[in-house]
């Protein structure tokens, strides 16, 4: 580390970082001062390293971005070679030493940051990207967990210490903020007084839900926080003949669990496949082949376009209370109860508004357009693996499905028909005006997946979008 004091230093504001950012000059961040809403970084996250420099690593990314959250907010950026003042405790860019973009790996790190950090943190919730021509930068704006209405947030893993060069065992609560420039891990009994306060006003928070802001401002921030702590947060309700469930509440608690786990802003579409008569899937946490693990690593693919249930190979699923569930980032999410229900959900974001930006005729109206065919494949491959799924475990119980749209009171959405497709349809639908819709399915339904999969999406399509026009 270099300690040579012919470089003037200087602390900077964020915003004046940020305007160094737009200006892509890198030669400008030499001397900037490590503070409390500024950390840099010479060497990119070993996302990847095997055994417990890997854990060390999603120890380090999920303590850096919910430190400098919790303190305020800020930037972090990599590709930057740290000096210190020899007389104080002060860092400071020394040089630029670049990072490679094949070490920056955000759609990784975003699975991560997902799984690791109760509340849940959404990669949305970053600005990112890189500065430089030849020696690359790669900067990250941080928001405040306060002014996202998720403070504190927490890391619900074994901690990683760093005096002592190993990982604390044991599902130790992780609270960071800043302390100058230093990662500061707060107390334990800090933690536990927090989480108490929070459990006894718990039963205070209003009844849900009337649209999806106020899910984000008020379930996120107490509830739904509270219970991932609690480990409670997976109990979706169960459907059985002895008892009566009001399907309305379900739906509301689907959309609670799933806003803290599908990131954009845009919203989502869900699935929710519910037995009539309660379930218990034997040999439920096997491995093998024939396993529910297996299926969900396996899902049914129409062809090879993503809009699946599948997820990354690098993902992979993992327990949460009585289910196994797996993310493709906050893009996709497939959960699997040990009692029989199967829960989907894809991102409107990136994933079934892929290829289907503004058309001409509706330029300039601020309409989001879901892809015809993603949202047709998507449907399609949730029955083929429904199906699968009761066969491979010998279920014989008719089905409820619940499914909608979920999405802010702001976004005006609408289907889109590819061009290629020919002229059967106009190119683009109306906007939306039903949200949810409920099918059953019995027991020994002679239909086929794709039979029932686009009845579905042409009751969808014509009930919600108006699809339907007059032959040309």
């Amino acid at each position: 580390m270099s300690t040579d004091q012919t470089i003037q230093t200087k602390k900077l504001s964020v915003q004046e970082i940020v305007e160094i950012i737009e200006s892509d000059d890198i030669a400008l961040l030499i001397g900037i001062e490590e503070t409390a809403e500024f950390e840099f970084k010479e060497f990119s996250y070993r996302t990847t390293s095997p055994g417990d420099d890997k854990h060390k690593a999603h120890m380090e990314l999920a303590k850096d971005i919910t430190a400098i959250s919790n303190a305020g907010g800020g930037l972090l950026l990599i590709g930057l070679k740290p000096a210190q003042k020899p007389s104080v405790n002060i860092e400071y860019v020394d040089s630029v030493s670049g990072v490679k973009e094949a070490d920056i790996n955000m759609q990784s790190w975003a699975g991560i940051l997902s799984d690791w950090i109760v509340p849940r943190f959404s990669v949305s919730y970053l600005k990112y990207g890189f500065m430089g021509k030849i020696d690359k930068v790669f900067w990250i704006k941080i928001p405040s967990a306060k002014d996202l209405g998720q403070y504190p947030f927490i890391i619900a893993k074994d901690q990683y210490s760093p005096d002592k060069g190993i990982a604390i065992k044991g599902r130790i609560f992780g609270y960071y903020t800043r302390d100058g420039a230093e990662d500061l891990l707060l107390a334990p009994d800090k933690i536990q007084k927090y989480i108490a306060e929070g459990l006894k006003t718990e039963n205070e928070v209003p009844n849900p839900i009337k649209d999806t802001n106020q899910i984000s401002n008020e379930v996120q921030t107490l509830s739904l926080k509270l219970d991932s702590l609690s480990s409670q947060i997976s109990n979706l309700p169960t459907v059985t003949t002895s008892q009566q469930v009001d399907y309305d509440d379900m739906g509301k608690k689907i959309v609670e669990y799933v806003n803290t786990r599908i990131g954009g802003d845009k919203g989502y579409f869900y699935i929710y496949a519910i037995p009539k008569t309660k379930q218990e899937i034997k040999d439920f946490w096997d491995k093998g082949e024939n396993s529910i693990y297996h299926s969900m690593t396996h899902t049914p693919t129409l062809r090879n376009m993503g809009w699946t249930l599948e997820v990354y190979i690098t993902e992979y699923p993992y327990p949460k209370e009585n289910s196994w569930e797996v993310m493709n980032g906050d893009r996709k999410i497939l959960k699997v109860k040990k009692t029989g229900e199967i829960f989907a959900a894809g991102a409107i974001d990136g994933f079934l508004d892929w290829g289907s930006e503004e058309s001409e005729s509706n330029k300039g109206d601020g309409i989001t357009f879901v892809n015809a065919f993603a949202f047709t494949e998507y449907i399609d491959t949730f029955f083929h693996y429904l199906d699968r799924f009761k066969k491979q475990f010998s279920i014989k119980s008719d089905y409820i499905i619940n499914m909608g749209f979920v999405f802010p009171d702001n976004v005006k959405l609408a289907m889109r028909r590819p061009a290629h497709v020919g002229s059967l349809f106009d190119e683009a639908s109306g906007i939306i005006t039903q949200k949810s819709w409920e099918f059953e399915i019995s027991a020994d339904d002679p239909r086929t997946p794709p039979s029932i999969a686009g009845q579905v999406v042409i009751e969808i399509n014509a009930s919600g979008f108006g699809w339907a026009v007059e032959d040309k």
